[in-house]
């Protein structure tokens, strides 16, 4: 018995399609997850900006309560995240105290409303 070389070429191009079908779903869901975890950094990084803008709030009002100030435009590095003072009032005085905190590529501003005792 013996077999024809056609049916052995079409095992092979049939070899061939099946590997590139499972290459295709392969590379497909590496790049889905490749985008999923990118959002999930994001996620990451914002949650980061707004804990390090609400430090810098609590920073404030305890250097506020010592009489001492904090300029505007001032910036405070805490490892890899950043406070920056955007609008703060004088020590003891009424306003609006804006800071801003970075964390990689997320930015989150809190802004408070400070009243005087």
């Amino acid at each position: 018995m013996t077999r024809h070389p056609s049916r052995r070429g079409m095992a092979v191009v049939g070899i061939v399609v099946l590997l590139a079908i499972i290459h295709i779903v392969v590379i497909g869901s590496v790049s889905s997850g490749a985008r999923e975890s990118d959002v999930q950094t994001l996620r990451l990084e914002t949650l980061r900006a707004f804990l390090a803008a609400d430090s810098g709030v609590v920073v404030w009002i305890r250097m506020d309560a010592a009489g001492e100030t904090i300029d505007a435009g001032e910036t405070v590095d805490i490892g890899t995240e950043r406070m920056i003072y955007v609008s703060a009032p004088d020590a003891g005085e009424a306003g609006t105290v804006v800071i801003e905190g970075q964390s990689g590529r997320a930015r989150r501003r809190v802004a408070v409303d400070v009243e005087t005792p």
